[in-house]
C-alpha cells in the first residue's frame, strides 16, 4: 500500500458490505474474507506481527458526501487470546486537515469484545450486541442526552446518551437497527456517519 510511502500491511478492509462482520470470538481470532476485497486478517495474526516490531497504524476512512479521511498514530499493537487482545496505541502523527477529534480516544488499554464475549467494562449492556460489532469497547454515558437522537453512535437511556465508542469499524455495513451501523466519529457527524469504506493497516516504525 503506498499511503505515507508504502510498505503497510492492511489487516482490515471494508468497501461494499459483501463480507458479514458481525462474527464471534473465533472468527476474529482466526481472521475471515478475502484478502484482495473485505476482511479482518485475525487477531492471532495481527498480534503476531504487532509484538515482533514497534508499528504505526493508518487508518483511512471514506464518506462520500465528505470524502477520504485518514488518520496516523504513533504505535500499535494488540495482546495475545489471554489478555483479550487488548488495545495499545500510541498518540496520533497525523491526520486529514481539518479532523480535530480522535476516534480512538475512548479505545486504548480496552480489550477486544464480540457478540459471543463480552470484555467491556459494563455489566449494563453488551456494547458488541449493541453496535452490533467486534471492537476494543469502553462503555461511556453523558447527559448531553439531546445529541442520541441523531448521531450513529449514541442511543438515549432516559436523560443519557450512552455509547461504547467513538469508532466501530466492524458493525454492519448497511445499518439494520439502531447504533448499528460501522462508523469513525471525528467530531464531524456527517464524517462519523455513513462511512462506505474503511481500512486498517500497519508498518514498521
Amino acid at each position: 500500500m503506498e499511503s505515507n510511502g508504502g510498505g503497510w500491511t492492511v489487516f482490515q478492509r471494508r468497501v461494499d458490505g459483501t463480507v458479514d462482520f458481525y462474527r464471534n470470538w473465533t472468527s476474529y481470532k482466526q481472521g475471515f474474507g478475502a484478502l484482495t476485497h473485505e476482511f479482518w486478517l485475525g487477531n492471532d495474526k495481527i498480534h503476531t506481527l504487532t509484538v515482533q516490531n514497534t508499528y504505526q497504524l493508518r487508518i483511512d476512512v471514506l464518506n462520500p458526501h465528505v470524502g477520504p479521511v485518514y488518520h496516523l498514530y504513533g504505535s500499535f499493537s494488540i495482546g495475545d487470546e489471554t489478555d483479550k487482545y487488548r488495545l495499545s496505541v500510541g498518540e496520533e502523527q497525523g491526520k486529514t486537515a481539518g479532523v480535530v477529534g480522535n476516534p480512538l480516544r475512548w479505545n486504548n488499554g480496552r480489550l477486544f469484545s464480540t457478540h459471543d464475549q463480552d470484555n467491556d467494562d459494563t455489566v449494563t449492556y453488551n456494547c458488541a450486541q449493541r453496535h452490533r460489532g467486534a471492537w476494543w469497547y469502553k462503555f461511556v454515558s453523558h447527559y448531553n442526552y439531546y445529541y442520541a437522537y441523531y448521531l450513529c453512535w449514541k442511543w438515549h437511556v432516559e436523560n443519557s446518551a450512552h455509547f461504547c465508542s467513538d469508532s466501530n469499524l466492524n458493525g454492519d455495513y448497511q445499518e439494520t437497527g439502531v447504533r448499528s451501523t460501522f462508523f469513525w466519529y471525528d467530531w464531524n457527524a456527517q464524517t462519523g456517519c455513513g462511512i462506505t469504506r474503511s481500512e486498517m493497516k500497519i508498518r514498521p516504525v
